[in-house]
């Protein structure tokens, strides 16, 4: 089965673009090459493989049924005090709600990507579309990880505002809490020497985060 993907690389200005061999994978398989691609829970998995440069303008979109549901007002707030509550508990310490919200636009995918590559220069985004996972584009500041011989890369990013506010001691607390996290997470997997930079502010488009650089090496690549 065949799938685009493209992607635009934070501070560079052209997208690449390829289409693919798309499977389904499971969680033990030993992926070395190719792109991969995971639902949030990690129970769907998706490798496309024996990838070839193709001309944007060669994509062709799988749109499925949308059968999500936009949230109103009032289920939200609902909803937000089972998590208020569940904050007050000593089991959380950060909880992120998130909604849906849909909107509808007199845009092709193609055209939605273009805009997002000339609005978000420090981002990276992609595109992707296939039989099997339908169409997903998106723009993120957030590196997950970069990974090279024995060295690896990633970022805390948490907390958000415009430039004409200033932070506040909630956003710092935050991303204090996902930077503790990821440094745990590291040097509970065979990581040694995990450093980390001074906090700084990081433009997304319109919006600001607090950001944290992090590095570390690992004592087996494998792992990783």
């Amino acid at each position: 089965m065949i799938a685009y993907f493209a992607y635009r690389l934070p501070g560079e200005s052209t997208a690449k673009s390829f289409k693919g061999n798309i499977s389904e994978i499971s969680k033990t398989d030993n992926i070395t090459k190719g792109v991969l691609i995971s639902s949030f829970d990690g129970e769907q998995m998706y490798t496309i493989t024996d990838l070839e440069p193709v001309n944007l303008l060669a994509f062709q979109f799988h749109l499925t049924e949308d059968t999500n549901i936009e949230q109103t007002k009032s289920e939200y707030e609902q909803v937000f005090i089972a998590y208020k509550s569940a904050l007050n508990s000593p089991d959380y310490e950060k909880l992120v709600l998130s909604r849906i919200k849909i909107k509808d636009r007199n845009q092709d995918p193609l055209q939605i990507f273009n805009a997002l590559n000339s609005n978000y220069s420090n981002t990276f985004n992609y595109l992707l579309s296939a039989e099997s996972t339908g169409t997903w584009l998106a723009a993120t500041p957030e590196l997950l990880l970069k990974s090279k011989h024995n060295t690896i890369n990633t970022v805390a990013l948490a907390g958000t505002k415009t430039p004409n506010e200033n932070w506040t001691e909630k956003e710092k607390e935050e991303q204090h809490i996902v930077l503790l996290e990821i440094l745990k997470v590291l040097q509970k997997n065979n990581c040694a020497e995990v450093h980390h930079s001074e906090t700084y502010t990081a433009d997304a488009g319109k919006i600001q985060h607090l950001k944290t650089d992090i590095s570390s090496v690992t004592n087996n690549k494998d792992d990783w």
